[in-house]
């Protein structure tokens, strides 16, 4: 009985096939990749989402809570100013904050404040939006020494702009010039660049006309007059 040899795969076929495994093995690689990217994006921009989300609401909160003392001007003054040839607004006012407002911890019970909302360059040159906090009651001795705590609500800024309703000329305006008062409404609009990309989009603009109920507290209020003492009499005596 003639026995048959076995045939063996030559270098040819072996070679096919190690290029075979190989692409099978390059494609598998670059599916879990783009697997892994997308995941990571969808990630990025959910979170992108959420920050955006509190940059907005802690603004809100903020206009929502503003105050305004009368026989304190000096300590309550409504500043807000841009430039025209800048997209970011530079805005300060005092405000009663929310109990659950950024800051909680740091100020304790102190939620008579005066806070900030501008724009400033991070150590990669982005944009960031930066919110100031500050206690409106110091003592004497802090107020010239006092730092403002600080945090970043938000980087790569496209755009941040507040403009009061100014009744003298009914229109926007990037300034307030009568800073002793306090505008009825401000619009804000604020955008972050988007992912892989040097711009917002319109859609990715937030947008809000914020009609302001602040607590105006006049001077009959703050120091009401005392009601006129009982017992004196006419005629000269006591």
């Amino acid at each position: 009985m003639k026995k048959h040899k076995q045939r063996a795969f030559t270098l040819v076929e072996i070679i096919m096939a190690v290029a075979i495994v190989g692409l099978i093995g390059a494609i598998i690689f670059s599916t879990f990749n783009s697997t892994v990217d997308v995941t990571d994006s969808g990630a990025e921009a959910a979170e992108q989402v959420q920050r955006e989300r509190i940059a907005v609401k802690t603004i809100e909160d903020a206009f929502n809570s503003m105050v305004y003392y009368e026989q304190n001007r000096d300590k309550y003054t409504f500043d807000v100013y841009s430039e025209e040839i800048s997209e970011f607004s530079d805005i300060s006012f005092p405000t009663r904050v929310p109990p659950d407002f950024l800051g909680a911890k740091e100020f304790g019970g102190q939620r008579l404040r005066r806070v900030r909302f501008y724009v400033e360059d991070d150590l990669d040159g982005e944009p960031m939006l930066v919110m100031e906090q500050s206690p409106i009651n110091l003592a004497a001795e802090s107020i010239d020494t006092y730092e403002p705590r600080k945090w970043v609500l938000g980087t790569r800024v496209n755009t941040f702009l507040v403009q009061p309703w100014d009744l003298t000329v009914n229109t926007w305006v990037n300034t307030w010039e009568n800073t002793n008062s306090i505008p009825s409404r401000v619009k804000v609009e604020l955008s972050f660049k988007g992912q892989g990309r040097d711009y917002a989009r319109d859609d990715e603009i937030h947008k809000r006309d914020i009609i302001i109920f602040s607590d105006s507290i006049t001077q009959a209020v703050q120091n009401p007059p005392l009601p006129a003492g009982r017992g004196s009499r006419g005629g000269g005596r006591p």
